[in-house]
């Protein structure tokens, strides 16, 4: 039941009204293809504010739609029309919801105090929702999920209780120049199959990590600035697998990027620098691609391989990370060559525990300590790299450690360039 009901191709306009219902009726219902004009209206108190379906195209412009028993505005049923300059707030469910096919556009709208979620987009859904903003009380700023496709753009997402933006359940979509700041869990999460296009967003200021990916999510990320969470800026797991590209990754207080869990993927040509704790982190079974990245002034690790890490890195600049550039342990077995290893105080390149990686190809140089040290039964393969120029000596092997080395270049370092003891 509504209080107007729209319906048959009506183009009526609503002007300047106040619509108040009990809180079982529907505001606005607008049906049947019609086309109205509601602008500048006080929707209050409804069950929900404005229903849209049945291929209805409304124009709903500069309204205030607040204290909603579910939603403030709900299009589903392949609905069109435009939602712009409206304030939404004060609904118990969410702000907006877009379902069934509908292609409604959401533009400049304010959502505010919205329940579980400002914007809830499902059911193949392509609305799209370009530069509004979402803040107050919510827990997901933007929740996109059951194959939807949406078009999001330039937001504004801030204090999210859950996350920013949440995209799962096959959904797809083209997520770009949005910002999300200050998420108490992920500041963006993708799972269960997701794979969004997200492309120059800033995730930042949030209490848990930037982005994280689990259960089988994929997508492409490019041009993203994700920096200064408390936890990592990258999180992957549960066999994600996806592409990122050109990304920043700075001054996170956890990891830059953390990978577990079978994941894979292919990082290449991002930068990430000054994270709290090691650049890249590499643990249980994942075996990513990593080309072309610099990984730099961590405050510990710069590449970290561990519990039966694998993968292929190739091509990296790896400097000036505080406890060590590379450690390579616990049972890794990834091959690393053509990278450049550099300005470690504490040391370039550690291979411990079990680890039987591959290093070729690489140039290892001006590192503290030793450039290249392999302990307690490691047996890793070294060969063709250039080391050279550090305080320390150039290559270590004490503590168990074993390795087959084979056409090395070992120059000028402050002590003897080799030493293989207890």
């Amino acid at each position: 039941a509504a209080c107007c009901l729209l319906s048959k191709t009506s183009e009526a306009v609503f002007d300047h009204c106040r619509i108040s219902t009990w809180r079982s009726l529907i505001g606005f219902s607008v049906t049947q293809r019609s086309r109205p004009v509601i602008r500048s209206c006080d929707i209050v108190n409804s069950k929900c504010g404005i229903h849209i379906k049945d291929s209805a195209a409304p124009q709903i412009e500069n309204n205030c739609i607040h204290d909603c028993q579910t939603v403030g505005l709900r299009a589903g049923d392949a609905s069109q029309g435009t939602c712009d300059s409206n304030k939404i707030f004060n609904c118990l469910e969410s702000g907006a919801v877009a379902s069934g096919q509908s292609e409604i556009s959401f533009s400049n709208n304010e959502l505010s105090d919205t329940g579980s979620c400002g914007f809830l987009l499902s059911e193949q859904t392509k609305a799209r929702i370009v530069s509004n903003k979402i803040f107050g009380s919510h827990i997901n700023g933007i929740q996109a999920g059951d194959d939807s496709d949406p078009f999001v753009s330039m937001n504004k997402i801030v204090g999210s209780q859950g996350s920013g933006i949440i995209i799962h359940d096959r959904a797809r979509g083209f997520f770009a120049r949005n910002e999300v700041q200050g998420s108490h869990l992920a500041g963006v999460g993708v799972r269960d199959d997701a794979a969004p296009t997200f492309n120059e967003n800033v995730v930042h200021k949030g209490v848990g990590s930037g982005l994280v990916l689990l259960g089988q999510a994929g997508g492409v990320y490019e041009s993203n600035v994700i920096s200064h969470n408390r936890c990592a800026g990258v999180g992957f797991k549960n066999r994600a697998c996806a592409l990122f590209d050109g990304n920043i990754i700075s001054f996170n207080e956890g990891y830059g990027v953390w990978m577990q869990d079978d994941a894979a993927g292919t990082f290449q040509n991002n930068m990430i620098e000054g994270n709290q704790l090691t650049g890249f982190s590499v643990n249980d079974g994942a075996a990513p691609t990593v080309v072309k990245n610099t990984i730099k002034d961590g405050k510990q690790v710069g590449v970290q391989l561990q519990h039966r890490a694998r993968g292929h890195y190739w091509g990296n600049t790896i400097r000036g990370n505080e406890s060590v550039n590379v450690l390579l342990a616990g049972e890794s077995a990834a091959v690393l060559e053509n990278n450049t290893i550099s300005g470690s105080a504490g040391g370039g390149v550690l291979i411990r525990g079990s680890s039987a990686c591959h290093f070729r190809g690489n140039t290892v140089e001006r590192n503290g300590r030793a450039n290249l040290a392999v302990l307690d039964q490691a047996d890793p393969v070294v060969e063709g790299n250039l080391i050279q120029e550090g305080s320390g000596r150039g290559v270590v092997v004490t503590g168990g450690g074993r390795g087959r080395f084979h056409g090395n270049r070992i120059l000028g370092h402050r002590l003897p360039g080799g030493y293989v003891g207890g």
